[in-house]
């Protein structure tokens, strides 16, 4: 689950027991950068939440904090999970919009796809002591401390980087905006299929029908949680053939229906 899917679908309240903060990026790194965040308290806590993480084309580089020396992973998530959450598991991470790790790390998503990554021992990438090095001095600085360290670093690998800015972003702005089924994506996007289908793998780690499917699900989610929309209204809102089609790609991907999906929210909405 991105830190925006938190912010946007679950009540920020219910994470407030495990110190959950999120911050936008510089402006600079807006293209690329979702949010970064942070969970966990100094204080002695044993509260933990088990949440639902739902992939949304994005990608995650997470320092934990917990032990000695930082510990940083890479996940570049393409089913949904559940993860257990714990307040004394502190660690603070940097959200990346789809391109962004391509863009910004030089990581080409479709060859670390649906694996959680600990840098150092499964890969180890060109920057990798220099993000170490900026990681080690996150335990002596206050919250916004951190993350204005991993900012700056993040700007440098900006000047850095030696991807291409491309158009891709402007195509997954696009498909946001509007999820096209696939077989409309080229003709629509002014792009061939098989370019469309490449860069995607590429830079994303996904087809452009998986990042479609990603948009609607987002979609559905948002207006579960926040309307009063008929099921019907809501599977032609976001792209279902009907009903039944939206139910059964809904619950394929979330693992509960959505009328399962809008109960569970509107009670975190009104009991948290």
């Amino acid at each position: 689950m991105s830190a925006n899917n938190m912010a946007d679908v679950i009540p920020t309240r219910s994470f407030s027991p495990l110190n959950f903060q999120r911050f936008a990026p510089h402006p600079r790194l807006a293209p690329w950068v979702q949010c970064l965040w942070s969970i966990g308290t100094e204080q002695a806590s044993d509260h933990q939440n088990i949440e639902k993480f739902y992939p949304d084309g994005g990608a995650s580089l997470t320092v934990d904090l917990s032990s000695p020396a930082p510990l940083v992973t890479f996940e570049q998530n393409t089913s949904t999970s559940m993860r257990l959450i714990k307040a004394s598991h502190a660690c603070v991470s940097i959200r990346f919009n789809p391109t962004g790790a391509y863009f910004l790390l030089g990581l080409e998503p479709q060859e670390l796809s649906g694996q959680l990554l600990v840098l150092g021992r499964d890969f180890t990438p060109t920057w990798h002591s220099d993000l170490i090095a900026a990681a080690s001095r996150l335990y002596t600085l206050g919250l916004s401390g951190k993350i204005n360290v991993l900012e700056q670093w993040l700007l440098q690998r900006l000047s850095a980087s030696a991807a291409k800015h491309g158009d891709t972003w402007k195509l997954v702005n696009a498909i946001r905006a509007r999820p096209l089924a696939p077989s409309e994506l080229g003709t629509q996007l002014g792009v061939s299929r098989r370019t469309l289908e490449r860069t995607f793998q590429r830079q994303l780690g996904v087809s452009p029908g998986q990042y479609v499917g990603y948009c609607r699900t987002h979609r559905a989610r948002q207006l579960l949680a926040t309307s009063t929309l008929p099921l019907a209204d809501v599977a032609l809102e976001c792209g279902y053939y009907d009903q039944p089609h939206f139910s059964h790609v809904f619950q394929k991907s979330t693992f509960e229906t959505p009328a399962e999906y809008r109960k569970r929210k509107l009670s975190q909405i009104y009991k948290v």
